[in-house]
């Protein structure tokens, strides 16, 4: 994404965090793991929120127009509603893009790809936190010949 394209065609862009990985320490993020800060599209994003950016890898979340390689723009919170998509940290301090789903008390953490499982959360577990909510996808197009 470079600033130079949104500039020459005349789109409002903010810059983000771009990690490569999250960090998840007290629910937050640790400044020192940003590889970079990267313009995107400003529209749909509110101004005095906050964002990061993390590139998907995989193919669980397929089917909800994720793909391998997309820059997925994600609002910084620690509760999302049922049927979000969002970023959660594992208590394996591993990131994963899920859907959030809750019924009768039990949490899953849903891909959108009939070949991954869900992920079933402990309630009680407090070393899995909801980190952010998907707000944008920013598609990769690089072609294979």
């Amino acid at each position: 994404m470079d600033e130079e394209i949104y500039k020459s065609v005349g789109v409002d862009y903010t810059r983000i965090p771009l990690y490569s990985s999250v960090c998840c320490r007290d629910g937050g993020f640790c400044d020192d793991n940003i590889l970079e800060m990267i313009p995107v599209p400003s529209r749909g994003l509110n101004p005095n929120l906050k964002y990061f950016g993390q590139y998907a890898d995989g193919e669980s979340m397929r089917d909800a127009g994720i793909n391998d390689g997309d820059l997925l723009v994600f609002e910084e919170t620690d509760r999302i509603d049922y049927g979000v998509i969002g970023c959660f940290c594992t208590e394996d301090n591993v990131a994963t893009c899920k859907k959030f789903i809750q019924v009768n008390g039990i949490i899953m953490l849903q891909p959108m790809n009939s070949d991954f499982d869900a992920i079933p959360i402990n309630p009680y577990n407090n070393n899995v936190r909801c980190v952010s909510k998907l707000k944008k996808v920013i598609k990769d197009f690089e072609w294979e010949e």
